[in-house]
């Protein structure tokens, strides 16, 4: 294991400056970011990913099986998101998931 995945706060920083540089980006695109985009992320950890997406002004959803990231992703965001109506943090023990992969 490398200190960045000991490290949640340095490790949630580089996931949104990856997903900044190259997601966002990509994303932008083909579809339009704005208020009235909702971004799902399962497995979001402490939602590093979803930090530019809600940046840019998306509404971003992360789930995660861990309470304690859940919990991460609130702190974190609480600190750098001010409109704190536009993110939801889900820690849920699922008995199925089914995903398709695909963006709409």
């Amino acid at each position: 294991m490398q200190k960045r995945h000991t490290d949640r706060k340095r490790y949630f920083c580089e996931l949104a400056t990856t997903s900044d540089s190259f997601y966002v980006g990509y994303v932008k695109k083909y579809k339009a970011i704005n208020a009235a985009t909702r971004i799902l992320e399962v497995g979001c950890g402490e939602g590093g990913n979803l930090l530019p997406f809600a940046r840019v002004g998306a509404e971003v959803v992360g789930v995660d099986l861990s309470e304690a990231r859940i919990e991460q992703a609130r702190i974190f965001f609480s600190k750098l998101i001010k409109k704190e109506n536009s993110t939801m943090w889900i820690s849920y023990k699922w008995h199925l998931l089914k995903a398709r992969n695909y963006l709409t």
